[in-house]
């Protein structure tokens, strides 16, 4: 059975997480590149939030990126998460988000708040089917 880790990324990352989103933008109902610059999110998340990505031995195959500093309503945010397609369907997702959840807790938040679109149906079954409401 295959070894996945999880890691959270530090600030010098941008590339690499620049780079993943590429490789997986077409794989978002509206691709990430329609709403935002690549390399700005990369920036922006890695300094302002946190960037969890799952590796395969040294490549990246998932991240799930947003934020944890909502000081007054205690919401985290997750705004991106994403599984590579051939890593689909072994629980990564469900991993991810369990992480970027740890993580938002040792934060101090107190709920977690994301979005998806109502056509990505492995998206809003991966989430409902961890408690979430899509």
């Amino acid at each position: 059975m295959r070894q996945f880790s999880i890691t959270r990324l530090e600030a010098s990352a941008g590339e690499t997480v620049r780079a993943y989103l590429s490789s997986v933008n077409n794989d978002f109902p509206i691709p990430l590149t329609q709403k935002v610059d690549l390399a700005e999110y990369a920036a922006k998340v890695l300094s302002r939030g946190i960037a969890l990505a799952i590796y395969d031995g040294r490549e990246i195959v998932g991240l799930a990126a947003g934020y944890v500093n909502d000081a007054i309503g205690l919401s985290a945010y997750l705004s991106v998460l994403s599984v590579s397609k051939e890593h689909r369907g072994r629980g990564l997702g469900s991993a991810l988000v369990r992480a970027f959840e740890r993580e938002a807790v040792s934060s101090g938040m107190e709920r977690l708040m994301l979005n998806t679109h109502e056509s990505n149906v492995a998206a809003c079954s991966l989430y409902e089917g961890m408690g979430y409401k899509t």
